[in-house]
């Protein structure tokens, strides 16, 4: 019989080979080991640059590369596929929880124009410099045609640049928006804008004592909507002569910030879903309604801007505001402007199929 080159032992019923010194595989077995030492001491060194301060900003590919869907150009296949980080919300013991000056806030954008890639140079290196402020940043790529932007690589806040399956207005509120974000509150915020820290602590002081049924939106882009007349960005007199003390109910989501808890509940209505899809619109509206439907009423919290906590306006080609209501000569198309108040209106009646007549007060 054929000596076997192979001598086992048993422990534990788990057979371990153990080859003869002379044997040829002795070898290549240790080239095996060798290469698995190096790889692993590779990702000590990765880890401790982590834990330095220092992490690697990501494009996520959460699609399939190989899958039925939209033909993309080859700047989407520059990497494999993410591993899925489901992660659960904090823990009681957390420390930073409920400790205004120490609990952190996911910042989330929707992109599009690559005429805007001067503003993300300019504001993505900042914002990831706010590690004592924000946990991660998260852009979600709308573009189905152009490659999304490079984000800024070492930062102390984690840049993820995650292209999107649709050019949907929902993806704010969409399953990589709950998959990568980790904090209690999401600070949506326009690619126009510069948010300053100080700012941006504000918002998550406010947040934290007000509670994480809170939604927080700036003072100077209040919004009204009434159950029978529409959407404004005023109060009209005549609303205002009424008994009933009214206020403004809708925050914009070009600055504003609420729980993470909410996502699953505005995924659940799925005929919401397909009306903000069709209207390439009001998905502000409709956050501002599933809260106030969720919480009996509860207005908005409207921060001031001041000196120290403050908001930079950055251009903004290729917007949906130059589309709609800017003529050639550059002037405000009123005309347009009012078209658009008349569909946001329409918005905030619908809203009201989608969370009752009283949504609105």
């Amino acid at each position: 019989m054929m000596r076997s080159p192979l001598r086992w032992r048993t422990k534990r019923s788990s057979p371990v080979a153990t080859p003869f010194r002379n044997s040829p595989r002795m070898s290549k077995a240790g080239g095996i080991l060798r290469t698995i030492l190096v790889a692993s001491i590779c990702l000590s060194i990765l880890a401790v640059l982590r834990l330095g301060g220092a992490v690697m900003s990501t494009i996520l590919y959460p699609f399939s590369l190989g899958s039925a869907g939209p033909k993309r150009p080859p700047c989407f296949k520059r990497t494999g596929l993410p591993k899925e980080e489901y992660v659960v919300l904090e823990s009681v013991d957390d420390p930073t929880i409920n400790h205004p000056e120490r609990e952190k806030t996911t910042m989330v954008f929707i992109g599009y124009s690559t005429e805007r890639f001067e503003n993300f140079d300019e504001i993505l290196p900042k914002y990831g410099d706010m590690d004592k402020t924000l946990d991660r940043v998260l852009l979600l790529w709308n573009n189905q045609d152009k490659c999304p932007p490079t984000p800024p690589s070492n930062t102390k806040v984690p840049i993820y640049v995650i292209p999107q399956r649709t050019n949907s207005l929902n993806n704010r509120m969409g399953d990589d928006v709950a998959k990568y974000a980790r904090t209690r509150s999401i600070l949506h915020v326009d690619d126009d804008l510069f948010l300053s820290e100080k700012l941006i602590r504000s918002m998550i002081r406010t947040f934290v004592k007000s509670g994480v049924n809170s939604f927080l939106g700036c003072f100077r882009e209040r919004r009204y909507a009434h159950p029978a007349f529409g959407y404004s960005d005023q109060i009209p007199k005549e609303h205002k002569a009424k008994l009933k003390e009214l206020k403004h109910n809708v925050v914009i989501t070009r600055t504003m910030m609420l729980g993470r808890r909410w996502i699953s509940k505005y995924n659940k209505n799925k005929k919401m879903l397909q009306f903000v899809n069709d209207e390439m619109n009001c998905e502000d509206i409709m956050i501002s309604a599933l809260v106030r439907s969720e919480t009996n009423g509860r207005d908005p919290i409207y921060l001031p801007l001041t000196e120290e906590e403050y908001r930079t306006e950055l251009p903004h080609p290729g917007g949906l505001s130059d589309v709609l209501f800017k003529k050639k000569d550059g002037n405000a198309n009123e005309e347009d402007k009012r078209g658009w108040f008349v569909r946001r209106g329409d918005c905030a009646l619908k809203a009201q199929e989608f969370f009752g007549k009283g949504v609105w007060g």
